[in-house]
């Protein structure tokens, strides 16, 4: 029962990749000098390290910018400045205009709370293109969302082309379809910025350089470990390696 520290990293959790290394303690606090290691950040080994200190030990800084480091944990420093804060005469298209791309009646879950994120997150404006048995749902959930029945590719390609539209999430709830395949292709084509996920991915796995081909640095693609394996089968390595490796073939 007696709290555990751990110095550096815990004894078992490989610093790099942040697998268990046969076995590894539980601490209840991990206290590490100048920075954290990938082990400290990715799974398994962070739930093994419990909570986390960086401490000053007189390393000086120049001694990490030297190392010319390409990995930095997400935090809102890394982004919050880029952000459109409201200000007064701020208008709704000056903070984005978020569509979601949703699916019937019995799939809304993903994409309702994908719309209320967008909401929080500050998007000036938020849609929400879906089936006609679903725009109920998706009415109830917001007065601030708009919601767009889409009933063909025609259809969707027409609520997307609106210039003010800024970015688009395809896959929650869209079925593995050709017309989710051809509502991706639509949004790549005129040039959205895109979130990529489940249906929307998966949709892919036959021909997956067709995705390759239609993605680029405006795209974030969102696989679980299960679409990752689909369209990536032949990398490994660890999660942080195998995402570079995809980001690369993207």
């Amino acid at each position: 029962s007696a709290p555990i520290v751990a110095v550096d990293i815990p004894s078992g959790v490989h610093g790099d990749s942040g697998i268990i290394m046969g076995f590894a303690p539980n601490a209840d606090l991990c206290v590490t000098f100048m920075n954290k290691k990938l082990g400290h950040t990715l799974l398994p080994g962070k739930e093994f390290c419990g909570e986390t200190r960086i401490v000053n030990i007189g390393i000086p800084d120049s001694v990490l910018c030297s190392t010319n480091a390409t990995t930095w944990e997400n935090h809102p420093r890394l982004w919050s400045e880029d952000l459109h804060w409201p200000v007064a005469d701020t208008h709704k298209y000056d903070r984005g205009y978020s569509l979601v791309n949703s699916g019937d009646s019995k799939k809304t879950g993903a994409g309702r709370l994908a719309a209320m994120a967008a909401l929080r997150i500050g998007s000036g404006l938020v849609g929400v293109a879906c089936s006609p048995d679903s725009q109920v749902t998706f009415a109830a959930d917001s007065a601030a969302m708009i919601v767009y029945p889409v009933c063909s590719l025609s259809n969707f390609s027409e609520i997307v082309s609106d210039k003010r539209i800024t970015a688009v999430l395809l896959g929650p709830g869209n079925g593995v379809n050709e017309l989710t395949k051809n509502c991706v292709l639509v949004a790549r084509e005129l040039g959205k910025r895109c979130v990529l996920d489940a249906d929307a991915l998966t949709v892919f796995n036959d021909n997956t350089e067709l995705l390759f081909k239609s993605v680029d640095i405006n795209c974030v693609l969102t696989p679980h470990d299960g679409e990752f394996a689909r369209i990536f089968p032949d990398l490994s390595g660890n999660r942080l390696e195998r995402a570079r490796a995809a980001a690369e073939r993207c």
